[in-house]
């Protein structure tokens, strides 16, 4: 059991987030889910049920550093520490090959995939060496190691956070 654990989820209204958001409140956990629209907030919400009370939601932009210190701030005011980063948030363009994408979608894609977990790791870090615990994970959608035909630049910008080449 996670009773009281405290866990940041980015991520969180996409469909395996809002997956994970449930069934770590189902094993006791308090959720901190960090959206970008309220409606999706909702959505997760009526997932769970309704409003319970070991899940607050927290609107951010997770490419924005001033966004993300915010929210971390706001998570330690209600609950005084974070036990655990997951970093689910994600972004995929839309099949386009190397040659049809755009430099601004490249670096949405980059942002998404990579700055924002890099901003939020950097954000919780320094509050779990002070606590002397924290768990901090990065997700990553695992495809075909071949990539769909022109698309292995996709690939890679998810697997940018692998500590091993290929």
């Amino acid at each position: 059991m996670l009773n009281d654990r405290v866990f940041i989820v980015t991520g969180s209204t996409g469909a395996l987030g809002r997956v994970v958001a449930k069934r770590l409140m189902e094993e006791g956990a308090r959720v901190a889910a960090v959206y970008r629209t309220r409606e999706r907030f909702e959505e997760l919400q009526r997932l769970v049920g309704g409003v319970p009370s070991n899940l607050s939601g927290f609107e951010a932009d997770v490419i924005d550093s001033a966004d993300v210190t915010k929210l971390v701030d706001e998570v330690l005011k209600r609950y005084g520490r974070v036990d655990a980063l997951l970093n689910i948030a994600g972004a995929y363009e839309g099949g386009r090959s190397l040659a049809e994408t755009e430099v601004g979608q490249w670096d949405r894609l980059m942002d998404v995939n990579l700055k924002s977990a890099f901003l939020c790791s950097k954000a919780v870090l320094p509050g779990m060496m002070e606590q002397d615990y924290g768990r901090i994970v990065c997700f990553r959608q695992d495809g075909d190691p071949e990539g769909e035909e022109g698309q292995l630049w996709r690939l890679r910008s998810l697997q940018g956070g692998d500590n091993h080449p290929d």
